[in-house]
């Protein structure tokens, strides 16, 4: 009976493991993760739990399966909304350079970066935020290519990694399109850069 009892813990302790790795490989630049698009399901499967859910599931049965299958029926929906708003992106091509810039107010970020860096080499998906008293615009940059996404960002005052970073720049300094300008500018001379050095 011990032996039974050790086997469903471990069991058990498994499944928790794996949830873990599935939240994990979440973000975007890990999309060539066999677990990613498993990792989205898992994690809109979660917000359907509450903390005492997840409280309980940790003291006896841990639901995987259930919390996935959930996950998987929403995760559907959002990316036929995720394709929706990837349609109306407003692309910018420049010397073989192309860039998608989206409006985020769907709060998307992770999805419409995997689905429109499919066929861009970078993607800008930006909102306007008034939260600090004064007009914002947040872009986040994300690419599954090669390019360097800091090139961007860190001149801008941002931060983050190679295939994921993002920066904040109040509107008044600059408007909506300067920072667009901008944008493309350093990621023109980001490609020129690596094309030099290679």
């Amino acid at each position: 009976m011990a032996q039974k009892h050790r086997h469903v813990h471990q069991y058990e302790l498994d499944k928790w493991r794996m949830f873990a790795q599935y939240i994990s490989t979440y973000d975007t630049w890990k999309s060539k993760s066999p677990q990613w698009r498993d990792s989205q399901s898992v994690t809109q499967g979660v917000l359907f739990f509450g903390i005492g859910d997840m409280l309980r599931m940790a003291r006896e049965k841990f639901d995987l399966d259930l919390i996935y299958s959930i996950g998987k029926r929403w995760n559907s929906r959002i990316y036929n909304k995720v394709r929706s708003v990837s349609e109306k992106a407003w692309i910018r091509k420049y010397c073989g350079l192309s860039i998608a810039f989206v409006n985020n107010t769907e709060k998307l970020t992770s999805e419409l970066g995997d689905e429109l860096g499919k066929s861009h080499d970078l993607v800008v998906i930006y909102y306007v935020t008034l939260e600090s008293g004064t007009p914002n615009v947040v872009c986040s940059l994300r690419t599954r290519s090669n390019f360097d996404t800091t090139q961007v960002s860190f001149p801008m005052g941002g931060g983050g990694h190679k295939p994921s970073s993002g920066f904040m720049v109040e509107l008044g300094s600059m408007n909506l399109m300067s920072v667009f300008d901008k944008i493309e500018e350093l990621a023109l001379a980001s490609m020129i850069k690596t094309v030099i050095e290679s």
